[in-house]
């Protein structure tokens, strides 16, 4: 399996405003290979005749593709500092139930479309839809999968995550493809993430339609359309619900067959509720460079500006924004993937007008036998907040520097039962005491996958 399907087990106590909101604060669950998207995994070529075979047992469940997938994990983690506090820390035991299912017409081992969405991103997307270009005129896909997280002291502190998403793609003659794509997410801020250290529950919906058209062999433009709605179920965090309109215009030049740069404009209209002093306007310009070199390496690399012209203040924060995704297989056994990004993010206090995000993650996979496999994945994430504060006896604009390191070791009793151990250790050193924290965790899980 490829590396970037376990990609985000480290960063499970990341800050939310930096990475996906599909993580949970608990742990990965070992069913990983069919709940999490696997960002740039191009999946099995499955051409549009498929879709008309009769639907038999193993074409529904079998090895070689199958129609719909379900899969379910059971785990039970430890965490010394579950409120992830600078002082008098609590520990505590949490039992972790992952169930879904996910359904591809035509049939498919992997997913069509993996998305990453933030609370805090403005316009919802922590980077592109990707999605599966392989298939030849027709592809649709329906995934439905929660995290459900037990204390066993501490019951306040209980969650039930889910994400909902579908998506249907089209390759039409002339050179022509269009896409439309759907998440719902019901989800969490883990208490001690950003800036709040309360449970602050969510639901966020991305809404996406996306059409291209090849001009020549080299040559392709994009547009895409897409609508983000975060929505908080707390008053007190009233000021963060907003909706985001975004528009986006791609022109691509394939040097070689593997290998095209882009260049892209992107407009994003960010709307909140309530705190109307927040609204602005972003326009960003990026140029870029997408590159997949069969199972070898693939990837995708963008650099870019950002102007975000606040609507109702004379803040106008401009800065560099860039991002990169990529793998490479050194071996069929052994794999090294990384993920960094600089980002204007909108931000998590009423104080601030925005967030700067700088972050890495890499993460290392070497397959020692046929059962096992080790990974381990390295983490550093850096918030600069837009405004300033007093808390305590210290004022000032906050920053945060965050670590974190996991390794783990997955154990294959065969094709479609794993178990795993991790261990997750992370850290926050932020210029105001109070937010500073450690945190231990020990992770066992078994899951199946079909």
């Amino acid at each position: 399996m490829n590396i970037l399907y376990y990609m985000t087990a480290a960063a499970m106590f990341l800050p939310i405003s930096c990475y996906a909101m599909e993580l949970t604060d608990a742990g990965q669950p070992i069913a990983e290979a069919q709940h999490d998207s696997p960002p740039m995994t191009s999946g099995e070529s499955v051409g549009e005749e498929d879709a008309g075979e009769a639907w038999n047992g193993e074409d529904l469940f079998g090895s070689t593709g199958g129609y719909v997938h379900p899969y379910l994990s059971a785990g039970e983690t430890w965490n010394d500092n579950i409120l992830n506090t600078n002082n008098n820390a609590k520990s505590d035991t949490i039992t972790i139930l992952s169930p879904g299912i996910w359904f591809a017409l035509p049939r498919s081992r992997t997913k069509a479309v993996n998305i990453t969405t933030s609370s805090y991103s403005s316009g919802g997307l922590v980077r592109e839809i990707d999605s599966e270009s392989s298939f030849r005129r027709f592809q649709a896909y329906l995934h439905a999968g929660g995290d459900f997280n037990y204390y066993n002291s501490y019951s306040d502190e209980n969650t039930n995550d889910y994400t909902i998403e579908g998506a249907l793609q089209l390759h039409l003659k002339g050179g022509i493809s269009g896409g439309l794509v759907n998440q719902y997410n019901r989800g969490h801020n883990a208490r001690g993430t950003g800036y709040s250290n309360e449970l602050d529950k969510y639901k966020n919906n991305l809404s996406s339609l996306t059409l291209s058209y090849d001009i020549s062999e080299k040559i392709k433009i994009q547009g895409d359309l897409s609508n983000f709605d975060v929505n908080y179920d707390a008053t007190e965090n009233d000021y963060n619900d907003r909706s985001d309109d975004s528009y986006s215009l791609y022109l691509y030049y394939r040097l070689r067959p593997h290998i095209s740069i882009f260049t892209q404009y992107q407009f994003i209209d960010v709307s909140y509720d309530s705190y109307t002093a927040r609204d602005s306007e972003e326009n960003h310009g990026n140029l870029g460079i997408q590159w997949n070199f069969t199972e070898k390496t693939k990837g995708l690399a963008k650099i870019g500006y950002v102007d975000k012209e606040m609507k109702n203040t004379s803040a106008n924060p401009n800065d560099v924004s860039a991002s990169l995704t990529g793998v490479y297989n050194f071996t069929p056994k052994t794999s090294l993937g990384i993920t960094a990004r600089r980002a204007v993010q909108e931000a998590s206090d009423s104080t601030g007008n925005y967030t700067l995000c700088n972050s890495v993650n890499l993460n290392y996979s070497q397959k020692l036998s046929n059962k096992i496999t080790f990974r381990a994945a390295l983490s550093y994430i850096n918030e600069d907040y837009d405004g300033s504060r007093t808390i305590g006896s210290t004022t000032g604009e906050r920053q945060d520097d965050f670590y974190s390191f996991s390794p783990g070791v997955r154990y294959a009793f065969n094709r479609w039962l794993q178990g795993k151990l991790a261990y997750t250790y992370s850290k926050r050193d932020s210029n105001f005491s109070d937010y500073d924290y450690t945190n231990n965790t020990i992770m066992l899980s078994v899951g199946a996958g079909f």
